[in-house]
């Protein structure tokens, strides 16, 4: 009974701690902030059990990724790539991912927790459609704007730059060592076959050609 309490307690308290909210307004705006993301960072991680050839760049990689981050290193999106040369031809680093050419909704409203109101302003980058007349609070709010949204549509815009700022290639070579360790089935110590990976690591970066950084090595449990 005690625990039903806490629980039914519980969802009140959570329901409860969105604040109320009025006077929405919105409107539809061309060149809203929030459909635009730059990328100012892009990075390759490559893993394989391949031996590395004279030139890595053309060396395949199937289904590798580039991925490309924004100024406060968050993640945009990421491009699928087979060769690092398809990577640098494809690099968006220095460009800009536009959503829905540009057009969003910004909405303003009156949110209040029991004796403070504050004036709010929340994009969202697409053209929302929601009704205002069965919204009481914040969450309300926020769900009604997401219920009708559509699928975005993306495009690049600018120019793309020549940097790709990291690149890790990790060659990886597996084995098996036996090793004493602790057995959970039998709550004791004993001799065992464990799976590990030894790990060369190489760490390049792109500016108009391919510069190796540093090359290390280490082990990990598979």
């Amino acid at each position: 009974m005690k625990k039903l309490f806490f629980l039914l307690s519980l969802f009140v308290l959570t329901a409860c701690s969105s604040p109320k909210v009025s006077n929405i307004k919105y409107k539809y705006v061309e060149n809203n902030p929030e459909n635009y993301q730059t990328v100012t960072k892009a990075t390759i991680e490559i893993d394989t059990h391949s031996d590395l050839n004279g030139d890595i760049k053309t060396q395949e990689f199937p289904n590798s990724t580039i991925t490309y981050y924004d100024e406060k290193g968050e993640m945009i999106t990421y491009e699928y790539i087979d060769t690092i040369n398809q990577a640098i031809e494809q690099n968006k680093n220095g460009m800009t991912l536009v959503a829905n050419n540009g057009k969003g909704t910004v909405i303003t409203y009156d949110a209040q927790i029991k004796d403070k109101i504050e004036h709010k302003t929340y994009s969202v980058p697409f053209l929302a459609e929601f009704s205002i007349k069965d919204i009481v609070t914040e969450n309300d709010l926020k769900k009604a704007i997401k219920k009708n949204k559509p699928e975005l549509k993306y495009d690049w815009e600018g120019t793309q730059s020549n940097v790709i700022d990291e690149i890790i290639v990790r060659q990886i070579d597996e084995f098996t060592t036996n090793e004493y360790t602790y057995d959970m089935a039998s709550g004791k110590y004993k001799f065992k076959d464990v799976k590990k990976e030894k790990v060369t690591e190489h760490k390049y970066k792109y500016n108009n050609a391919l510069e190796l950084i540093e090359t290390s090595t280490y082990e990990r449990d598979k």
